[in-house]
């Protein structure tokens, strides 16, 4: 491609701000403005250079607001405060609780490293009923795989002398059966020759002694055939006998059996060595096959010799009858699993990520049913065989039992490119889990399958034949997956002296040839010097591979290398160069000045001019401080009270610009501050900003709805709402991605008095606490204590007003409002010991317009005018108005914190409150689905807002909308009365729902039980919601 030797010409800027056309539309302006009055636009003209000038300052703060957004954020440290920002990772607010089963499967799988499998059902009650929201966990352990086959086989030495005794045996056989075949390779030729008529010995003879030599000789090759069935049968029994023997570690009894056999068996084939042998091989080569009396001589010792062999593979058809090589799953002796502390694993993790009305019913730990993997695969030689053999077992093994894939995030993301795939759902910790892997097994896994997977293994150069076998050593070439037993099958290695279990690796040249029948008889021991050391070293290379498969599992990548995260750098300068250094030295503006030596006249008119480009240079000073500030703006910072900002400009920014303020440096700049307060509509500004920030995230907060409402902070409402918005914005991932999520009752519900305890309480909790401008957001507290721990409570008004001394009517018809002054009573404390309160002082004592002040002669009375009372009610008596004033203040402050801190709710998920262990509580009506994706929201009535019927429309309103579509929920607003013995309850049994799935005792169970049955007849009892007041 040529390339070009010109320079491209400098384009137009697209918003208009570069040099040219500035100044083109400044003169055009110019021109429209001044008509015949300016005439003269060339360069020479002082009117021109000042344009030109002020056309160059504004390319410059072009140029400073055309710099990527992280430069902007980046602060002196050269870093970025993301969290000030309310800017969070991808891997923070892009991933959500757990939504489906799939999505619990691979919190569990990944939080656990000891599960295999794990998969929910919903949960039937005895009757056959399903429990919405209620689950069974079965867990498929990885004990098999990882831990049991992972570890060296340990050789029975007890079996050795046996195995060494079928060796010596076997060899003698081998060398019988050898002659035989040559016997009886040599006698067929015979019989071959004799039935053409055609002698190649030309023995006339031995026609003429035995007048049926081809039926003799015949007969012989018939007893040679029997002869080599027969120990081809007595082998294959002695095989299955010796790998029974291998798999019961109690088979004493048939070691004995078969070594009694062993001993028959040695003694007819030495037997067969000093009398058929030495017949056969008494002549030299063809001479004995010329002898016209071997016939005579074979006869007998053949005879003799088969019909020994048919008793012992009778007496081994005796001894192996009945009995079946049990290869059962290796024993969980070697490494027995903690089932408990297991189930306990589950319910923690599962309770950390619980959905709201969901639960576990209980966990059950699955059984496996034990395969083992045979047949032929031909390998590659330049490959070892025993790293093959391992990753082919743990890869089978993989694929029968779980079939889970955890990919790592780098790869995931290389070959996506995708945040949006990678952290869709709950975010595995671990490495990247598909949806796909929980899809369930097929019904069947055929052979074909694991073909297809061990084929694609580096180092495989063909499969001959692979199959499976099962506990009773039947062959199998697929699997079937029965979940309604809750059994999964299980690849397991094969144990020493097993060769039914072994799967050969084999090189191009060694592949097995069998006879037409496809049986290889004879003893293949498994502990063979070569199969016991390819043996030992493939669980070598299988350890490797199960620890870098458990380093991966347990291994959490960082997200930081993973994802890096913009990085700026800091180029923004607020600090302001003043235009004048570019004027020309004759105009006396800049840092030279006016000589001396020139007239005063000359002097004057420079400071007239660098007074005329003040305010220019003001305002484009005030620019780039905007543009500094521009973070803190959009920040999460609650200390910040102005969205405009200037900068002060002194000798340092414009060459002797000070002498030309009309007050002192400070005083200007205190001026100047205050010109831009003026202007500054902070609320209004400072909340669109963190709308917009809101607005990054999809979320919206309802303010007008809250102001209307507002009974606490109506002088400054706008501050209210501006807190209330950072605070969602700092809480922005925990109620977006855990707004379904319910707490973790196996940890501390409630927050104690004076202890930090950890957050623990339900996402959709905190959301609407944010959104009803709740002060306590993010704890769970009981909301009587408010008043209790300070020795007060409330009590019904008409109970207050029999035993209240009210004011005589004259002396209340001379009341005088309160003067409100709160800055000059601000920041008083709410007392540690209190007075009970009625309801209506309580309510209508948070409004200072509702205070009176009655004259008794030296004493002032504070009284209160409450809605729900026409007298006035006495409050105090303080020796003068001063000291009456400063209590109505205290009065009122402390009315106003006790009401804000009183505003809470409990959010009780009815799934908890199911019976353990009973059918049903009595107290539920009959057919009433009173635990399925319900929820009780219990409200206090008695505070000033919540007492507002519009206002609890509302509130209950902004629950349903944001609790999950499939939970129902019940409102109550209780008084002080009911929510106390309700809130006694509730600590008792959040107390006792802890304490029974730690310690799962079943008096704990029994506690809980009635506990729970307590609140259920509390919340049916009240359900009307009717408001009743009570003495307590």
């Amino acid at each position: 491609m040529p390339v070009s030797e010109q320079i491209p010409r400098v384009g137009t800027d697209p918003d208009g701000l570069d040099f040219a056309t500035l100044r083109k539309e400044g003169i055009g302006r110019v021109q429209d403005l001044c008509g015949e009055v300016w005439t003269d636009y060339n360069l020479h003209d002082p009117g021109v250079t000042i344009l030109e000038q002020l056309c160059y300052g504004l390319t410059d703060l072009s140029y400073r607001s055309g710099f990527a957004v992280q430069d902007y954020l980046t602060d002196e440290t050269n870093s970025i405060d993301y969290q000030r920002q309310a800017l969070f990772s991808p891997e923070d607010i892009l991933p959500s609780s757990a939504v489906t089963g799939a999505d619990y499967q691979k919190i569990l799988y990944d939080a656990i490293p000891e599960i295999d499998y794990v998969w929910l059902e919903p949960s039937a009650a005895q009757d056959g009923a399903v429990t919405g929201g209620l689950y069974t966990v079965f867990v498929k352990l990885d004990d098999e795989l990882i831990q049991n086959h992972a570890g060296r086989p340990a050789k029975n030495e007890n079996l050795s002398e046996l195995s060494d005794k079928l060796e010596q045996v076997h060899t003698v056989s081998e060398r019988i059966r050898t002659s035989l075949d040559r016997l009886g390779a040599e006698l067929d030729e015979q019989y071959e020759n004799l039935k053409s008529g055609r002698s190649v010995s030309a023995d006339a003879d031995l026609s003429a002694q035995d007048g049926q030599p081809v039926e003799q000789i015949g007969g012989i090759l018939r007893q040679l055939d029997a002869i080599l069935a027969g120990m081809d049968n007595i082998w294959r029994q002695i095989n299955e006998i010796w790998s029974v023997i291998m798999d019961t570690p109690s088979s004493s009894g048939m070691s004995a059996r078969l070594n009694e056999v062993l001993l028959k068996l040695e003694a007819a084939l030495n037997s067969a060595l000093a009398s058929v042998l030495p017949v056969f091989e008494s002549g030299a080569d063809n001479e004995a096959a010329r002898d016209t009396e071997l016939p005579d001589k074979l006869v007998p010792p053949l005879s003799r010799f088969e019909s020994v062999l048919c008793e012992l593979g009778a007496e081994l058809q005796e001894t192996g009858s009945g009995l079946v090589s049990k290869i059962g799953a290796s024993g969980q002796a070697d490494g027995q699993w903690d089932e408990s502390a297991i189930i306990q694993k589950v319910l923690s993790v599962f309770m950390a990520h619980r959905n709201l009305g969901e639960d576990i019913d209980h966990v059950e730990i699955i059984h496996t049913v034990p395969y083992f993997l045979a047949g032929e695969v031909e390998i590659q030689p330049s490959h070892n065989r025993a790293k093959i053999y391992a990753e082919i077992f743990l890869k089978c093994a993989h694929a029968i039992s779980s079939g889970i894939q955890i990919d790592r995030y780098e790869s995931i993301l290389s070959r996506t490119g995708n945040y949006e795939q990678i952290f869709s759902g709950p975010l595995t910790r671990h490495g990247f889990i598909n949806d796909r892997c929980f899809e369930g097994p097929d019904d069947v896994l055929s052979v074909v399958d694991l073909i297809t997977l061990v084929s694609r293994i580096d180092g495989v150069a063909k499969v001959h034949d692979l199959y499976l076998i099962d506990q009773d050593n039947k062959k199998h070439t697929s699997i079937s997956y029965d979940s309604s037993r809750y059994a999964f099958p299980d690849l397991s290695f094969p144990k020493p002296g097993k060769p039914k279990q072994l799967l050969r690796l084999v090189l191009p040249q060694d592949v097995s040839r069998k006879d037409r029948d496809g049986k290889v008889f004879g003893f293949m021991p498994y502990e063979s010097t070569q199969d016991e050391a390819l043996l030992e070293e493939t669980h070598l290379e299988l350890k490797k591979l199960v620890f870098e498969y458990h380093a991966f599992r347990n291994n959490r990548p960082s997200f930081a290398h993973l994802i890096p995260l913009p990085r700026g750098e800091r180029r923004v300068a607020a600090d302001y160069y003043s235009i004048q250094h570019h004027f020309p030295a004759v105009y006396g503006i800049n840092r030279y000045g006016v000589p001396n030596s020139r007239p005063p006249e000359v002097k004057a008119k420079a400071k007239q001019l660098k007074a005329y480009l003040f305010p220019f240079e003001q305002l484009m000073a005030d620019y780039l401080q905007h543009v500094r500030e521009m973070p803190r703006l959009f920040s999460l910072d609650a200390g910040l009270k102005q969205s405009y900002f200037c900068q002060f400009l002194d000798n340092g920014n414009i060459p002797d610009i000070e002498p030309l303020y009309v007050k002192d440096v400070h005083c200007s700049q205190t001026g100047l501050a205050e010109i831009l307060r003026r202007y500054d509509r902070f609320s209004d500004r400072r909340s669109r900003a963190l709308d917009t920030l809101l607005a990054m995230y999809g979320e919206q907060y309802p303010q007008a709805a809250l102001q209307q409402f507002d009974c606490y902070r109506r002088a400054d409402q706008d501050q209210w709402i501006i807190e209330n918005k950072i605070n969602y914005l700092k809480c922005i991932r925990e109620i977006t991605r855990d707004r379904g999520k319910g707490f973790n009752y196996l940890k501390p519900a409630l927050h104690a008095h004076g202890k930090d305890n950890e957050e623990n309480l339900a996402g959709a909790h905190k959301r609407i606490s944010i959104l009803l401008g709740l002060t306590s957001f993010d704890r769970i507290a009981l909301i009587t204590d408010v008043l209790t721990q300070r020795n007060s409570r409330l009590i019904p008004d008409r109970i207050v007003a029999e035993s209240t001394r009210f004011l005589p009517q004259e002396m209340e018809e001379r009341a005088i409002p309160l003067v409100i002054d709160e800055e000059k009573f601000a920041g008083i404390a709410v007392p540690a010991k209190l007075p009970p309160f009625c309801y209506g002082v309580f309510k209508d004592g948070i409004e200072l317009r509702n205070y009176r002040l009655v004259s008794s002669g030296k004493d002032t009375v504070v009284c209160l005018k409450s809605a729900s009372n026409t007298r006035l009610w006495p409050l105090s008596r303080k020796p003068g108005q001063d000291a009456a004033m400063r209590y109505a203040h205290a009065f009122y402050s402390a009315l106003t914190q006790l009401n804000l801190a009183c505003e809470r709710f409990h959010l009780i998920e009815h799934v908890l409150l199911r019976p353990r262990g009973t059918d049903s509580f009595a107290v539920i009506p009959e057919g009433e689905a009173f635990f399925d994706f319900r929820a009780s929201v219990i409200f206090p009535s008695w505070t000033a807002r919540f007492s507002n019927t519009a206002f609890r429309k509302f509130a209950e309103e902004t629950v349903i909308k944001n609790l999950p579509a499939h939970i129902v929920a019940e409102f109550y607003w209780l008084d002080f009365v009911y929510l106390q013995d309700f809130e006694q309850r509730y600590q008792r049994w959040l107390s006792c729902l802890q304490q029974a799935h730690q310690a799962h005792h079943p008096n704990d169970f029994e506690r809980l039980n009635n506990a729970s049955e307590r609140i259920v007849s509390f919340l049916l009892r009240n359900r009307s919601g009717a408001e009743c007041e009570r003495w307590l």
